[in-house]
């Protein structure tokens, strides 16, 4: 069987765990023969731990590496852009964390981007992009690959087998991503993360129920429902007054120009709703939930809060450094420890996936489409919020 040849950008918590991820897969399907990324001694621990053979502080110069099939970008949001379109000028398939892009301004050279710059003109500029992107994927004919692990988590994928089952009408759906704030700097300032909880976390449940619709239209109707307009809602709870006065306060609050807290109403095709909210402003672990109602069913999935295993501490640090779950603040009292939270997650079926399609020249099920309706569809809602109007996609949709 012939093995994927594949190089990764960036060395810090994603691509750790895309990496993981790629120790899961059967048959040896890949070999990982190179990695960039700028930190020096980051980049050496980062080679060394997964055994890595050829390392660089230039990402270029891993493009010109001639044996590589596929290039994975792990980078902060604000890179992605420029690395898709040099990846594919090289001939070489694309997988790309999510997501896709964002509006960042830095040739406005502005103290707060997030301030000073109207969502209009993010939200025309991001179409630009997006329209760049895929004109530069489609000339040179390579594979993009869409990081979007929602879609491939097993209680996704158990969520849509009932709702194909079940055979309702789906008419509601409400889905979020939430917990108490990220501590990556760049995420700090629009001008590095594009974006704040929106983009960072909702990312993740807006990219869920696009793709959820969509397939319901290809089973139903035998064409995708997908999303004509959207209604959007910012806050910037860490600027209130009585959260800056609390010292009690377990939340991460050093937010500069983006929000922390986010809602969105999309509005779809087939004349159904779905409710999208994230926050950083939500204590007790990671929040990755979706509630889905039909005619005839209710189906609700978790992919952070299992069951499977409980445990109980008087005290913190019972455990030592034994993982628990992600994001959560203490180990004292009941808590559920995760048995294998990247799985549940649904990072090694996305990576398997990823590398089938290259091996049998087939499309990911996570692509193109997905990452361009979820970036539309988020700086849509940031124009919404800022209008206070619904923003329709198609109508502000530049050729």
């Amino acid at each position: 069987m012939k093995k994927v040849k594949y190089g990764i950008i960036g060395a810090g918590f994603v691509a750790d765990i895309h990496l993981n991820a790629l120790n899961h897969l059967r048959n040896s399907k890949v070999e990982v023969v190179g990695v960039a990324a700028r930190d020096k001694n980051r980049l050496k621990s980062f080679a060394e731990k997964h055994n890595i053979p050829s390392i660089y502080t230039d990402w270029k110069k891993l493009i010109k590496q001639e044996d590589i099939d596929v290039i994975d970008i792990c980078t902060p949001t604000n890179l992605h852009g420029v690395m898709i379109k040099e990846i594919a000028l090289s001939g070489k398939s694309i997988i790309c964390e999510k997501p896709l892009s964002g509006y960042f301004g830095k040739e406005l050279n502005l103290d707060r981007v997030g301030e000073e710059v109207s969502r209009e003109k993010m939200f025309q500029k991001i179409n630009r992009e997006i329209n760049e992107i895929q004109e530069v994927i489609n000339k040179n004919k390579v594979k993009f690959m869409y990081a979007e692990n929602w879609i491939y988590a097993p209680p996704y994928q158990k969520m849509l087998n009932l709702l194909n089952k079940s055979d309702g009408v789906i008419l509601d759906i409400r889905a979020e991503e939430s917990h108490s704030g990220s501590h990556a700097q760049y995420s700090r300032t629009w001008e590095n993360s594009g974006g704040g909880a929106l983009l960072r976390l909702g990312a993740h449940p807006v990219a869920g129920v696009i793709h959820l619709k969509y397939f319901e239209g290809i089973n139903r109707h035998n064409q995708p429902i997908i999303p004509e307009s959207v209604v959007g809602e910012v806050s910037y709870n860490s600027k209130l007054d009585a959260v800056k006065r609390d010292k009690n306060s377990f939340l991460v609050k050093e937010w500069v120009d983006v929000e922390d807290w986010a809602t969105v109403v999309i509005n779809f095709s087939d004349g159904t709703k779905a409710i999208v909210v994230s926050s950083d402003c939500v204590l007790g672990g990671v929040r990755n939930e979706m509630r889905v109602f039909t005619t005839n069913s209710v189906v609700n999935l978790d992919m952070s809060q299992s069951n499977a295993v409980t445990a109980f501490a008087p005290i913190d640090g019972i455990f030592a450094d034994e993982y628990i779950t992600e994001k959560i603040e203490t180990t004292a009292g009941w808590s559920n420890p995760s048995p294998d939270e990247d799985w549940m997650r649904g990072y090694p079926a996305e990576m398997e996936d990823f590398m089938d399609s290259i091996i049998e020249d087939k499309e990911a099920l996570s692509g193109w489409y997905l990452a361009e309706e979820t970036l539309k569809v988020i700086y849509a809602a940031y124009l919404s919020a800022e209008k206070g109007e619904r923003i329709s996609l198609n109508k502000n949709k530049e050729k």
